[in-house]
């Protein structure tokens, strides 16, 4: 696991049942944990599950039943939780939900929630909002629209495996790519 040493706004969890993890909540959040850089061909699978789930996602609009029918509007968690999950499986990766609220005034109290592994973000979720403007790119080192997000939580997929977070539907859909 990544050790982003020991800012006062990030704590280390000693009392979960799985074990020591990072954790922050508040106000200061940096906006990535730095990590060690992640190995080209585990980015590479990244990149190319990412490249390959995206169509598959967008061709769900309107055919499934609510919550699941407008994406990406709605489903950056679900996204994210079924993504570390297929991706920790696959590529015995570890990663990190980082939770956010908007200091954009063009999207008042919006939040957005995505994923981090070793230092890469993966956010296949970030069209929803008009403001990120990043493209049809779904894996970022570094993205000035990410940072631009007030973080006030993160923590490790592998430390809140909690099953019933993990949308069947999706589940199904995205563990083929």
């Amino acid at each position: 696991m990544c050790n982003p040493g020991t800012p006062s706004d990030i704590r280390m969890s000693t009392s979960h049942p799985s074990g020591p993890f990072w954790a922050g909540k508040g106000v200061g959040l940096p906006a990535m944990l730095p990590c060690m850089a992640i190995p080209p061909d585990i980015r590479a699978r990244i990149e190319r599950f990412a490249a390959a789930a995206y169509p598959t996602l967008m061709g769900t609009r309107r055919k499934l039943a609510w919550p699941l029918n407008d994406f990406p509007r709605g489903m950056c968690g679900p996204v994210s939780w079924v993504v570390a999950k297929i991706l920790a499986e696959r590529l015995s990766v570890h990663p990190n939900f980082v939770s956010a609220w908007t200091t954009d005034v063009h999207l008042p109290g919006e939040n957005h929630t995505w994923i981090e592994i070793d230092g890469l973000i993966v956010d296949l979720t970030h069209e929803q909002f008009p403001t990120a403007e990043l493209g049809e790119v779904w894996v970022f080192e570094d993205s000035a629209w990410h940072a631009g997000w007030q973080v006030c939580e993160r923590w490790s997929f592998l430390d809140d495996p909690k099953p019933e977070r993990c949308n069947p539907v999706l589940y199904e859909l995205l563990r083929s790519h």
